[in-house]
């Protein structure tokens, strides 16, 4: 049984938008496929799965990290043991203060409790959360000049948020690895590379976990 259209008219629109986005080599998945009871445009099959995409490193987006992967530093209310911090708390070691769920440098109270902050605990522990690997020719040749540039960026970033500090430096020769204690500042120190030196840069999470690892080729 043919199946009436009350609306030819939108119908005639739907086909007019479908062929003209095929023109222009766009692709439109079912569009008004649900209103309409047709069939995807391109004649694409509905079941098929899309082919993955991996992310661009040039679209504005890419310069920030994925939400599902990426802690965000007012996260760090909790410990790893799962505790959550009394406010206002002190860091012993560092003396930031944890004040209205977030790190900063004001003075604290004389009554706060005194406990490790995030950042010292992961120096104590050897426990990075970023990785920046710096290689290459230029590298070599600019080390100084590199190093520099690395510790202006974590005096920057740790005047403003104390969590957001660089837990070593390792020359390993051919390369000069920087560990850090806050994924951001790991992705910041190697934008800041690209962007003043240019070359190459990469990142990806190993393994899917939270190590953020940062690559610089030059």
């Amino acid at each position: 049984m043919r199946r009436f259209d009350p609306f030819p008219a939108r119908k005639w629109q739907h086909d007019t938008l479908r062929v003209a986005f095929a023109r222009c080599g766009t692709l439109v998945f079912g569009l008004g496929a649900r209103e309409f009871g047709t069939e995807p445009a391109l004649g694409l099959d509905r079941g098929r799965r899309a082919m993955p995409r991996e992310r661009s490193k040039t679209h504005p987006a890419a310069s920030q990290p994925r939400a599902d992967r990426v802690k965000r530093e007012h996260d760090e209310t909790f410990y790893r043991s799962g505790h959550k911090l009394q406010e206002p708390s002190v860091c012993s070691r560092c003396e930031a203060t944890y004040h209205e769920g977030r790190w900063t440098w004001a003075l604290a109270p004389a009554d706060a409790h005194r406990v490790t902050c995030p950042a010292c605990e992961r120096i104590e522990k050897e426990y990075a959360a970023g990785i920046v690997t710096i290689r290459g020719e230029f590298a070599q040749s600019h080390r100084d000049e590199i190093a520099r540039l690395v510790g202006h960026i974590e005096e920057r970033e740790k005047a403003e948020h104390p969590l957001k500090r660089i837990l070593k430096i390792e020359d390993r020769g051919e390369e000069l690895v920087v560990s850090t204690t806050d994924s951001h500042l790991a992705r910041g120190i190697g934008e800041a590379l690209h962007q003043a030196y240019k070359g190459e840069l990469d990142y990806h999470y190993p393994d899917e976990g939270e190590l953020l690892s940062v690559i610089w080729t030059r």
